[in-house]
């Protein structure tokens, strides 16, 4: 069993420190070093615009400064990470955002709006007049917002979150079990937010997707493929038992190895355009995958003490 040895965890803090961006600096400082829950919430809020929802390129493959349901997910996944109250400004006006922003016509969040074709971006965050125009629920990122709906149920009108769970929950039952990855990893940001007995049903729907989406042969874990951690991030979540052992240690051995002569974790794609812009946005990856890289190590016991 393989462990990141402690020259190699100071290399990759070495890198956070220099060239990550300031809302993942603070979020390895609350890992590793006692940093504080309101420093991170203090560095999202840098993202946070006047209606409340996130941009300013918080989700590093499009580099749009107005809000969008997508950059909004993620910055609620670091308050999600540090515990962020209900009882914090931000949450609320970004709930605030949520509930506002769906679209009841077509029962759907839209990822991003029209604007970000006017913006550098990856091509797979094109916004499609044709297919907006469409109704049905989209998982990514309708789920993972029903999640945090749950999560701060407080400050959601019980009707519309009676509705926009129901709505979820019906589109999950409709579909095999082999989902699309980013459509599981939003259920399961959901179902980590759901009460009994909601939670178990999805927990079980999800095992069984894991299990079909993860290539079970190490040997096809290449390029964008999801692997064991993607699902199992820590041994304490409900799908690492889909893996077992054998499979969880081969990727965390694997994910040690691929630590770059930088001391960084990087993305395991690009835009293939814009390729100047692309070099800001992968540095930012960088810094964000470094940080839960050295989170996941750490939780499964795999970084070396002093």
């Amino acid at each position: 069993m393989k462990k990141l040895n402690r020259e190699a965890f100071e290399h990759a803090a070495a890198f956070v420190r220099g060239h990550a961006r300031a809302v993942d600096q603070r979020l390895f400082d609350y890992y590793f070093t006692d940093g504080a829950a309101d420093a991170v919430c203090a560095a999202v809020a840098a993202y946070q615009n006047s209606d409340g929802g996130f941009g300013h390129s918080l989700e590093p493959d499009f580099r749009l400064e107005a809000s969008s349901p997508l950059a909004t997910t993620v910055g609620f996944q670091y308050l999600r990470n540090v515990g962020a109250s209900s009882n914090q400004p931000l949450v609320q006006t970004g709930i605030a955002y949520f509930v506002r922003t769906f679209d009841a016509a077509r029962e759907r969040w839209e990822k991003v709006p029209p604007e970000v074709n006017h913006v550098p971006r990856a091509f797979w965050w094109e916004y499609d007049e044709s297919a907006a125009a469409q109704p049905g629920f989209q998982p990514n990122p309708g789920a993972e917002i029903v999640g945090y709906l749950h999560a701060y149920r407080t400050l959601v009108p019980t009707d519309f979150l009676y509705q926009a769970t129901d709505l979820a929950l019906r589109h999950l039952e409709t579909q095999p079990d082999a989902l699309e990855m980013h459509d599981a990893l939003c259920y399961q940001r959901l179902a980590e937010n759901l009460p009994e007995p909601q939670k178990s049903e999805a927990w079980d729907k999800l095992r069984r997707a894991a299990a079909v989406i993860v290539p079970r042969n190490p040997d096809e874990w290449t390029g964008y493929t999801p692997t064991p951690l993607l699902f199992a991030p820590s041994p304490q979540s409900p799908l690492a038992s889909v893996f077992g052992d054998t499979l969880l240690e081969h990727d965390l051995d694997r994910l040690i190895e691929r630590q770059t002569p930088e001391g960084c974790w990087s993305p395991a794609w690009s835009w293939g355009r814009y390729e100047d812009i692309w070099k800001t946005a992968e540095r930012e990856w960088q810094g964000f995958i470094t940080v839960q890289t050295l989170k996941t190590l750490a939780d499964y016991g795999r970084i070396a003490p002093l």
